[in-house]
């Protein structure tokens, strides 16, 4: 499961963010394993696809008026992919 949090700065920001998201995601998309040595990526290799089985998107409301939230809650919205790669883990 992954879970997504949107911080926007309006309801318009906010839903197009969204709307660009669940669109993205919705398809899948290449799972990559990544070789580290140090601090940097030595290597990336494409090693499958990640499918995106359910998305749940709920805007958070916290019952009360926007204003008197601190900003960062006041356009926020959740986005939750339930995915697999389809492979077994050993």
């Amino acid at each position: 499961q992954i879970l997504i949090d949107v911080f926007a700065a309006n309801d318009g920001q906010r839903l197009d963010l969204k709307d660009f998201l669940v669109d993205e995601l919705k398809g899948g998309y290449v799972y990559y394993e990544y070789v580290i040595s140090g601090n940097s990526v030595t290597q990336k290799t494409a090693n499958g696809m990640v499918r995106v089985i359910d998305i749940d998107e709920t805007p958070i409301d916290f019952n009360t008026d926007k204003s008197s939230l601190d900003p960062h809650d006041r356009y926020r919205h959740n986005i939750s992919l339930t995915v697999t790669t389809g492979k077994v883990e050993v």
